[in-house]
């Protein structure tokens, strides 16, 4: 073997060409794709690791102070301009209906890649087969029908737009055509970041956004994006607590709902084929573009891309500075000047994990386990978190829908805590005790919904039977009327009285009794006739059996002494 005199004080580039030998210029040549950056070797990586690691500040460091104008909880002051949180809802609407033109551009608006907004998207959360997601579930309908691929490689104008057949009958995708629509595959993926972070609730840090995976990697990590209960969340488990506690702390994040549509039809009909030119073109991205919910274009998405496309639309759309690490602090003054609205989300309990004699956590991984939901998430927990993203969602303005979505089927569960706390607040009423309203101590329970159902039974209990009287009660004074217009003069028969057979005076010491017995000593209280008098008389007597008929508001109930 030939020596290499060259010496470490001397760089290997200005080496005189006589002292490299042949097989030092091998060597050379087989280690330098572990420096260079197209390869993305692992020096570059280290490099790269290097300089993240050297601009890690404290948070006190990089703290930024908002102000806000009032104690509403809708705005803040950021650089001198006031941020609310109805710009942000608004701004959110025109992009959702942006992206949902350019998706459907983008998809030749073809009918048969839509979701019906009935669909049911299945998901098994616990599998871990190499590459399973969602979108490969074999149950879900898109599996079995043409992918946009197909329909581009079975159009003769979409195929003449994108390729052309050499002279053997091999198909060749053409480089600028495949390259513009790659780009604007992108450029709509990032726009779907931003909808994603403006309606998910608090956000994540940059590398936790990038570390979700739509499909499990072979030999690597799980996927940590799911459809759970026909809603589209992600996972998330980074927090600053993990190097003490050895593990990370579960949690779930959901964008509105209408947005988690357009993320599934994204990742089911555009991403394979965006896929498939990253194999043609950029093998090594292939990869990256089949498991990564973000996906880059010419190299992996890094946390700078996201935060300059966040700054790029704050800029444009409203002139403020925004960066991701900004957004993040941003939105947890916001949260906490809505205290009130997070407050109201209920959180799960551990005295059942006390009954039982174990931790939470062993609940969760041995005895609670829940097959519905990923590994290391349970519904106390699935439900707080994702609560959390639908709240955010009202704090903005948008519609309820999510939070429905969420607490849908939880009716009786919410009677029983409704009862539970009657109790302890010492308002809780008995099946059969009169209830009366406005008494100290009585839980009248919570007014009713406005829904078709409780119009409808108000309407009848309450509004049609008055309606109904006066109704009655006009047509037999019309009647009447007639009757006294036409016949004026006419004498009706009448009932002849009958003949009296008991006379009776009434004492006028039964009156004061009477009036003493109704507390009204000082008042003018009489009778109202005199058969009357003479029946109270009777009644007071008691040695005949009287029948009386009287007129409405009287009763000889009410005269009953002995």
């Amino acid at each position: 073997m030939a020596s290499i005199t060259v010496t470490t004080s001397q760089p290997f580039h200005s080496c005189p060409p006589t002292l490299l030998t042949p097989y030092c210029i091998r060597e050379f040549l087989r280690i330098a794709k572990y420096f260079e950056e197209k390869h993305e070797a692992v020096m570059p990586a280290l490099y790269l690791l290097k300089r993240g690691l050297s601009a890690i500040r404290s948070a006190t460091e990089k703290l930024v102070m908002f102000n806000s104008i009032d104690l509403s909880g809708t705005s803040a002051v950021i650089d001198s301009r006031t941020l609310h949180v109805h710009h942000i809802r608004d701004y959110t609407h025109r992009l959702l209906s942006d992206v949902q033109t350019t998706m459907d551009r983008l998809l030749f608006h073809n009918p048969l890649f839509t979701l019906p907004e009935d669909l049911f998207v299945h998901d098994e959360p616990r599998c871990l087969h190499p590459g399973y997601g969602f979108v490969d579930d074999e149950r879900n309908p898109w599996v079995h029908t043409s992918s946009v691929l197909e329909h581009v490689l079975s159009t003769p104008r979409l195929f003449q737009q994108f390729a052309y057949r050499s002279d053997g009958g091999k198909v060749h995708w053409k480089p600028g055509a495949c390259h513009l629509r790659m780009h604007e595959i992108y450029h709509l993926q990032m726009q779907l970041f931003i909808l994603l972070l403006l309606t998910f609730g608090a956000p994540g840090r940059g590398s936790e956004l990038l570390a979700h995976l739509f499909r499990n990697i072979s030999g690597g990590s799980v996927r940590n994006v799911f459809v759970l209960f026909n809603l589209f969340c992600l996972r998330g488990s980074f927090n600053k607590t993990s190097h003490a506690t050895l593990q990370d702390r579960a949690m779930v994040r959901m964008p509105l709902i209408t947005v988690g549509r357009l993320w599934i039809r994204f990742l089911v009909f555009l991403r394979p084929i965006y896929a498939e030119w990253q194999y043609v073109f950029r093998p090594h991205m292939h990869l990256n573009a089949t498991h990564f919910l973000f996906c880059g274009l010419h190299r992996p998405v890094t946390t700078s891309d996201l935060s300059l496309a966040i700054s790029t639309t704050f800029s444009r759309e409203f002139d403020i500075k925004m960066s991701l690490g900004r957004y993040r602090q941003w939105m947890a003054f916001m949260i906490s000047c809505n205290s009130r609205i997070f407050g109201a989300i209920p959180s799960g309990d551990t005295s059942s994990d006390d009954q039982f004699g174990h931790s939470r956590g062993m609940d969760m991984d041995h005895y609670g386990i829940d097959k519905r939901y990923p590994e290391g998430l349970h519904q106390s927990l699935y439900i707080s978190t994702a609560l959390t993203s639908a709240s955010s969602q009202l704090m903005f303005g948008h519609p309820p829908d999510l939070m429905v979505a969420l607490l849908k089927g939880q009716e009786r569960q919410m009677q029983i805590v409704d009862l539970i706390r009657s109790i302890q607040q010492g308002k809780y009423v008995p099946e059969g005790q009169e209830v009366i309203p406005g008494t100290a101590g009585v839980f009248t329970g919570p007014g009713l919904a406005v829904t078709n159902q409780t119009v409808t039974n108000l309407i009848t209990q309450e509004v049609l039977p008055p309606i109904a009287r006066h109704i009655d009660r006009s047509l037999a004074e019309s009647h009447a009327s007639i009757l006294a217009l036409l016949a004026p003069d006419r004498t009706f028969a009448s009932t002849r009285p009958l003949q009296q057979v008991v006379q009776s005076h009434t004492h006028p010491y039964l009156l004061r009794f009477l009036r003493q017995f109704r507390h009204a000593n000082q008042s003018h209280l009489g009778f109202t006739g005199t058969a009357q008098a003479e029946v109270t008389q009777l009644l007071y007597d008691g040695q005949k059996n009287v029948g009386y008929f009287a007129g409405t508001g009287w009763s000889p109930l009410h005269l009953k002494l002995r």
